[in-house]
């Protein structure tokens, strides 16, 4: 290790010695008329405080103290804000420094370093002296560069859900190696080849993990009683209609992963080891009284002591806060067409960054990701074929049916004949 030591190699530092350091820099600022200092960062903050501990302020050759005090100042960790003596920063610690929270800009102006007023939502650049000597600026993004792989593995072309396998970034292979070969039995199965386990992308293998589930198993088990409510691409949720479905698990526990069942369960589920590829009850056999999905990655859950609920693109203290049941309710059910939050979020506009308070739209009961059948929680995919019996009119839809029940009973008598 070179010395002395570099930011980046503080890390590597505390490993050797057995010990937790925290770095703060100092910033200087101009106000009213005169050059100050600030203390800023951590730079470095350590991962895991040790008894031994130290907290260091990283000075600069054009840098100078935080003021013209001698005195010891005691800094909290975690405000920086520092006290005349360690008394007044333990009750600090005790008391105080939890309920600090940050607080979001307001529509109100204030003063900035150089003096000028400026609106406090508005974060703009002003360390200009900073910037490259270069009058021009790229801005490049990576997506409108990728080049299509031509030299693709003839390992790849025969298997299915490969449409992003490029572009993801965390192989089987790399998931695997944290695991046992145990653990990976199952995906093994659907992926004997070690070049095959290598090209397949996680979320492209849960794919055909999920499809392979359902339809060679829980279709064959439970025929048209088992429907889809809601899927993701490494989770189902389904309804099945059988008199218990623990025991039915119980006598296929080969495709299950039910390490996470309690031992006291009521439903005395004997305990599989986790394995990659197995279907894991999330809920580990707790009832679940309603689901409601309303649209791609929305959807509520009422469970009996606790509701898990999400909504696409809305922050989880904006869905905590101001999503209900009674909404994702009252959207499945059509009594509202949209249930909006109103947020904060950071806009940028000619290199000014400022937050801004929008009113957004949460929840919708129009989906256009499938086709809704009318008067139905049901959706078919966009290119159906019983699309367009659905969209007639009610005389049509029904002359359609006599005319198929004709011709189910000219074809029958053709072939008694």
């Amino acid at each position: 290790m070179d010395f002395p030591v570099a930011l980046k190699s503080v890390s590597e530092f505390e490993r050797l010695n057995n010990m937790s350091i925290n770095v703060y820099g100092i910033e200087k600022e101009f106000i009213d008329g005169k050059s100050k200092y600030q203390v800023v960062g951590p730079l470095h903050y350590t991962a895991q405080k040790q008894p031994t501990h130290l907290n260091l302020l990283l000075i600069d050759d054009s840098e100078g103290q935080l003021s013209l005090n001698t005195r010891v100042k005691h800094f909290c960790d975690g405000c920086l804000q520092y006290f005349a003596s360690k008394d007044k920063l333990e009750i600090h610690i005790q008391n105080y420094c939890k309920h600090i929270a940050v607080k979001l800009p307001q529509l109100e102006t204030r003063v900035d370093r150089l003096g000028n007023t400026v609106m406090d939502n508005v974060l703009k650049f002003e360390q200009h002296y900073k910037q490259l000597r270069l009058p021009f600026c790229v801005y490049a993004d990576f997506e409108c560069i990728l080049a299509p792989i031509d030299n693709r593995s003839s390992a790849s072309e025969d298997m299915r859900f490969v449409d992003s396998y490029q572009f993801l970034s965390s192989k089987l292979e790399t998931l695997a190696s944290f695991l046992s070969a145990e653990q990976c039995r199952t995906v093994r199965k659907v992926f004997p080849e070690d070049e095959k386990f290598s090209y397949m992308r996680c979320k492209d293998a849960s794919k055909t993990v999920i499809c392979d589930f359902f339809y060679d198993f829980l279709k064959r088990q439970y025929g048209d009683k088992v429907s889809v409510a809601y899927t993701d691409t490494d989770s189902l949720i389904v309804h099945v209609e059988t008199d218990n479905f623990y025991e039915d698990m119980k006598s296929h526990i080969d495709y299950f992963d039910t390490s996470n069942y309690d031992a006291s369960s009521p439903h005395n589920m004997p305990q599989t080891a986790s394995e990659l590829g197995k279907m894991k009850d999330e809920y580990a056999g707790k009832i679940l009284s309603a689901f409601y999905g309303t649209g791609p990655k929305a959807y509520c859950i009422d469970g009996v002591d606790q509701v898990a609920k999400r909504a696409k693109g809305i922050s989880k203290a904006s869905v905590k806060n101001q999503l209900h049941l009674l909404h994702y309710k009252d959207i499945v059910e059509e009594k509202r067409t949209s249930v909006y939050c109103t947020i904060y979020v950071f806009k940028s506009e000619s290199h000014n960054i400022y937050t801004n308070y929008i009113k957004k739209v949460a929840l919708t009961s129009t989906d256009d990701k499938r086709f809704l059948i009318p008067n139905s929680t049901k959706t078919l995919a966009w290119g159906h074929q019983d699309i367009l019996f659905h969209n007639m009119s009610d005389e049509e839809r029904l002359d359609t049916l006599l005319h198929l029940m004709q011709e189910g009973i000219v074809l029958d008598s053709m072939s008694i004949e």
